[in-house]
């Protein structure tokens, strides 16, 4: 709880008035490569790019949003209308979040101290490693039905804001604090 305390008030963002503080920062991502797969009357088919969407080499954003309440409590959004991902992950049980919606080493959304995160959305799995600094790589598979197309997408996303490290160390310590 110490940890908690002396993160939140060290962090400029504290002094908010509104009850929740928040942190907003967006990751520009280059498009290193994509897979599409689908099946269309027992026929599978391969392609490189959606005809209208994100081709190989084209950048796309990745917005962020930290939301801290003063009860200790946060939520962290993620969206990329470009590849079609959204998540809300929330430390506590809301209208719009659940246990399986927690951030967690080794769960579905997980989290590590190097930044990297794994994400599970009904959309589709996002994973952020780092490689080098503040650079990352992505891949985001995109799930779908028969008939509709399958991608799995690569991109290189330099440059993440130090907000990013951040709003990590927060949420750690907030985790961290429910567990003692």
């Amino acid at each position: 709880m110490k940890k908690l305390i002396l993160l939140l008030f060290l962090s400029p963002l504290s002094f908010a008035q509104d009850g929740a503080n928040k942190i907003n920062f967006s990751l520009s991502c280059k498009v290193t490569g994509q897979v599409l797969i689908k099946t269309e009357d027992g026929i599978s088919t391969k392609f490189s790019a959606f005809s209208d969407g994100l081709q190989d080499g084209d950048t796309f954003k990745i917005e962020f949003k930290l939301g801290l309440f003063n009860s200790g409590n946060y939520y962290l959004s993620i969206l990329s209308t470009d590849i079609r991902f959204t998540k809300t992950l929330s430390s506590t049980e809301t209208s719009y979040s659940s246990e399986k919606n927690r951030i967690k080493y080794g769960g579905s959304n997980s989290l590590t101290d190097s930044g990297s995160l794994r994400l599970n959305s009904i959309l589709g799995n996002l994973a952020l490693e780092r490689y080098y600094k503040n650079d990352f790589e992505l891949m985001h598979s995109q799930s779908s039905d028969i008939g509709e197309a399958s991608r799995i997408l690569t991109a290189n996303c330099m440059n993440m804001p130090s907000e990013y490290d951040e709003a990590i160390s927060i949420i750690m310590a907030i985790e961290a604090d429910k567990k003692d």
